[in-house]
């Protein structure tokens, strides 16, 4: 975490993104998809990257949610480690690297707590899982942060099973389509 991010907050990660993908890929259009927390910050790219002038075909969320300005509900920080065993990685991480990880997720939750979110002039693709969609109602959520439509597509399983393997089979597909159709008749 570097002096950028603790001050300038998720907008100063989303910045600095900015310049690796402009550096990495200069040609247009970007493809982003984002995680939960990668999720906030692939909106927060994609709308620094429609500023600059930079075409952005696909914006992809997986279970990520705008959340309320002010600090981080009380007992939130107490769930990185019961995270971290629900994703499959507290056994293999160990002890000591658990407790290194779960501070991590406490930080990346402030700084998603105290972001408000610009406004993408785009479409934004949304993979919910289920039981995060009853609580949430995505489209609504990000509905004051969207220019375009908002497309949900609901999956069954739990947040943070979605990026594992038999999830996948079902996630997968779904930025798959969009990034053939964002590709065109004559790209592969």
């Amino acid at each position: 975490m570097g002096a950028e991010e603790s001050t300038g907050g998720l907008d100063a990660v989303a910045a600095r993104m900015v310049r690796q993908v402009t550096m990495v890929q200069p040609e247009e259009p970007d493809h982003l998809l984002g995680w939960s927390y990668g999720g906030l910050v692939a909106h927060a790219l994609a709308t620094r990257l429609r500023a600059d002038g930079r075409k952005v075909a696909v914006l992809a969320l997986l279970d990520a949610y705008p959340l309320h300005e002010g600090p981080e509900p009380a007992g939130h920080c107490d769930r990185q480690r019961e995270f971290l065993t629900e994703l499959g990685v507290a056994e293999l991480l160990g002890p000591e690297r658990t407790r290194t990880m779960a501070a991590e997720l406490r930080y990346t939750a402030r700084l998603a707590h105290a972001h408000k979110p610009g406004v993408f002039d785009g479409d934004l693709v949304l993979v919910a899982s289920r039981s995060a969609a009853a609580a949430h109602h995505p489209g609504a959520e990000w509905g004051p942060y969207v220019i375009g439509r908002t497309v949900v597509h609901e999956v069954d399983c739990p947040p943070a099973r979605m990026p594992h393997r038999g999830p996948m089979r079902t996630v997968g597909p779904i930025p798959a389509e969009l990034l053939s159709h964002a590709a065109g008749p004559d790209r592969p």
